[in-house]
């Protein structure tokens, strides 16, 4: 399940929380927030899986 970014309307206070999209209208409703919208996290290399297997593994 996706993990969505809330803004609380009242405090703007800033949270994380993982639910289905189908829940998302009423967690509007419930927690008084709207969403925040942003670009996800990504997880970078500066090594390729093959640079790192080791010399065996790359004589087949």
């Amino acid at each position: 399940m996706p993990t969505y970014t809330f803004q609380s309307n009242k405090t703007g206070e800033i949270w994380d929380d993982v639910m289905s999209w189908k829940e998302l209208d009423d967690y509007y409703i419930k927690h008084d927030c709207e969403q925040i919208i942003g670009t996800p996290t990504t997880i970078a290399s500066d090594k390729s899986l093959y640079a790192q297997t080791d010399d065996g593994f790359k004589d087949r």
